[in-house]
């Protein structure tokens, strides 16, 4: 089932700086987060990367690996912002 995007951005993300997901997507990215669900716990070794103005966790790295995780979906926003659509694509 393919998911309607959302007319507007809804959230301005904050990235920590120096993070993999700051090299991609620049410090503050614009996303849509419509959540059913959300990170509580982190689990051993993952650090938080991004977060929405609320707290809510919307990027995730791992310490010792290259993954990077993200809350949002870069590729159904309806006007593709060149910061956020980087982590669609990769580095």
């Amino acid at each position: 089932m393919r998911v309607k995007p959302p007319e507007r951005l809804q959230n301005e993300l904050t990235v920590v700086a120096g993070s993999a997901s700051a090299e991609v997507d620049g410090q503050f990215v614009s996303v849509h987060s419509v959540h059913r669900q959300t990170v509580d716990r982190l689990g051993e070794g993952l650090a938080v990367t991004g977060a929405a103005p609320d707290g809510t966790i919307e990027g995730l790295e791992c310490r010792d690996a290259p993954l990077v995780a993200v809350q949002w979906h870069p590729e159904l926003l309806p006007r593709p912002d060149p910061n956020s659509t980087g982590s669609a694509n990769g580095p």
